[in-house]
C-alpha cells in the first residue's frame, strides 16, 4: 500500500460513501485510476468491507475467559455470533467485539456467548456515548 492508498483509505474511513470523482480531487488522479486503486485495495483484502455505522446501535466488548482443553471448539462457535474476535494476553483469552441495535439484543448475544461450551466466564463492557 503506497501512500496514496493511504490517503484513499483515510478519505473511506471519515466517508465511505466519499464518490471516486471526490477522492480522485482530494488525490490529484482521475476518477478511473481511482476506482481502479479502490478496487485494488477490495481484492487484496486491505479494505474487507464497506458499512453504515448507526448512530443509535449498541456497542459492547465481551472479555470472556476459556476452558483451554476445549478452546478451539468455543472461539469457532463464538465467530459465528460474533465475527470480530481477538485473543488475548492476561486475564481473559478473548476480547468480542459486539454491535447490535439495542441493549436488549447486545444482552442475547452475550447470552448465547455465555452458553458456548468451554466458556467458563465472561465481563461485558458497554459503550455508555
Amino acid at each position: 500500500m503506497d501512500e496514496i492508498d493511504k490517503k484513499l483509505t483515510s478519505i473511506l474511513r471519515k466517508n465511505g460513501r466519499a464518490s471516486y470523482t471526490e477522492m480522485a480531487r482530494q488525490v490529484s488522479l482521475t476518477e478511473g485510476a481511482v476506482r481502479r486503486r479502490v478496487g485494488a485495495l477490495v481484492s487484496s483484502g486491505d479494505i474487507r468491507r464497506f458499512s453504515a455505522v448507526l448512530a443509535s446501535e449498541a456497542r459492547a466488548i465481551v472479555l470472556a475467559k476459556l476452558d483451554p482443553k476445549v478452546a478451539a471448539a468455543a472461539i469457532a462457535s463464538i465467530k459465528q455470533a460474533a465475527p470480530d474476535i481477538f485473543e488475548t494476553s492476561g486475564a481473559y483469552d478473548l476480547a468480542i467485539l459486539l454491535d447490535a441495535e439495542s441493549v436488549e439484543e447486545i444482552n442475547k448475544k452475550v447470552d448465547r456467548i455465555r452458553a458456548v461450551k468451554g466458556v467458563a466466564s465472561t465481563d461485558t463492557l458497554m459503550k455508555l456515548a
